[in-house]
């Protein structure tokens, strides 16, 4: 899974909220930055006074190390010091970026870390073959769990690949 968090502070008024979320990236040497509203960043914040639309937001991803494991059913992710410190480099990236669009840094918070994307639990070739079928028959995988690791990025568009791979074959078949 990779690892994210959200920076965020207040901007009274800004209706970030209300934005397309994602929209871009700042790809980093260790991890990337994208605009990202995150109801708990407005938890956080609620004692500010702050509300929804006066939150401006940005996520920060690093890549996984492939550490974690399923076990009964649940995903275990262990984060590497190497995780930490990279999440840590890149919350002060966009603090930083942050109070320079205008946000209040007395308002500056993260959410807690958390975890998406998570490759490999059902990788190509191990799991499922070339066309993503598994053993159990009828059934196929089309997500991030399909990618032989978590990508780092968001996999968005290359799940729709391989949906739309799988469609051509499952109607061809």
């Amino acid at each position: 899974m990779d690892p994210f968090v959200t920076v965020g502070g207040v901007i009274k008024n800004i209706d970030f909220n209300k934005e397309v979320q994602m929209n871009s990236l700042v790809i980093g040497k260790n991890f990337i930055l994208a605009p990202h509203y995150s109801k708990f960043l407005a938890d956080e914040l609620e004692e500010t006074g702050a509300n929804e639309s006066d939150i401006l937001g940005i996520m920060v991803k690093v890549p996984d190390n492939n550490y974690g494991y399923i076990k009964n059913g649940k995903v275990i992710e262990k984060n590497s010091i190497k995780d930490v410190r990279l999440i840590a480099e890149g919350s002060a990236t966009a603090g930083s970026i942050l109070v320079k669009y205008g946000v209040d840094p007395n308002t500056i918070v993260s959410t807690n870390l958390r975890g998406v994307h998570p490759g490999g639990t059902a990788a190509i070739e191990k799991i499922v073959n070339e066309n993503l079928k598994t053993k159990i028959k009828g059934l196929y995988i089309s997500s991030a769990s399909a990618l032989p690791k978590s990508p780092g990025k968001p996999p968005i568009l290359t799940i729709l690949a391989l949906s739309k791979r799988l469609a051509k074959h499952v109607i061809s078949n």
